[in-house]
Formats: structure tokens, sequence, C-alpha cells
């Protein structure tokens, strides 16, 4: 089975106080034991490292720590589904044409990686954002 994650995942993921933290666990064990194979799309790692480098928990997360956090879980474990100058143009007509605004493209732009990479699965926190940029995926997009 080949699965693919956004940042709602991978977030929980690395925060053990993060309220969804357990439900990724199961997930997490698979892709460690190369039960199933993962992806992620290049923008996450940039998603992930701003967010871990925000997020409110104590002891904050240093920008060194979130960079080897990154390094040593996400770079070595999963294949980077690297986008393009087209694949941002798609997400832009794609958005448009849905009549999306905001924020929500980083979502597109994660979907798009998740076609790419040819996915059984997305797994995500934010089933309704990716329902509406991919209807014809719906029974796909799941959460942990």
């Amino acid at each position: 089975m080949r699965v693919f994650v956004d940042t709602s995942f991978l977030i929980p993921a690395f925060v053990e106080e993060h309220p969804n933290h357990q439900r990724t666990l199961p997930w997490i064990r698979k892709i460690l034991r190369k039960n199933v194979v993962a992806g992620l799309s290049s923008h996450s790692i940039a998603e992930v490292y701003s967010v871990l480098t925000t997020i409110p928990v104590l002891p904050r997360i240093s920008p060194s720590a979130a960079n080897q956090m990154i390094s040593k879980n996400l770079l070595s474990r999963f294949n980077i589904i690297e986008l393009t100058s087209d694949d941002y143009c798609q997400a832009i007509r794609l958005a448009g044409e849905r009549g999306l605004t905001g924020g929500v493209i980083f979502d597109v732009l994660i979907g798009i990686g998740f076609e790419r990479f040819n996915a059984d699965m997305l797994l995500t926190f934010n089933i309704r954002d990716f329902i509406r940029i991919f209807p014809d995926r719906e029974n796909c997009i799941q959460s942990p």
C-alpha cells in the first residue's frame, strides 16, 4: 500500500502533547516497519518546519531540533515528491476552477503530490478541504 501524508498528520506524529498524537502511531509504526510505502510533498517539509518552530509547547522546539527531526524522520523514511513550477500553476488553476481561496492552496499542492505519488490513501486530519479539492478521490482521503 502507498500512503501519502500531509502536515496535519506529521505535526501530531512529532509532538507527543498533540491531541492527535496517539492516532498517528499505528501509521508511523507501519511506515517505520516498511509495511507501507510513504510519501509526502516537498512543500510539506517547509510547512512542518514552520509549525514545529512556532508550536506552543514547552520546551520550545528550536530551529536546530526541528531540522534534526525533519532530517532523521522525514527525509530518510519518506519518498519526497518534488513540486515543479508546473505543479504550482496547476494548483492555482485547480483552486480557481473550484472557487477555493486562501490557505487551501497549500492543500492543493499536497494533493498534487498525492496524485503524482499514485498513493492509495492520503492521511490527513483535514479531510473536508481535501474532499473539496479532490471530490473524485473521497474514498482515498482518510483520517488516521
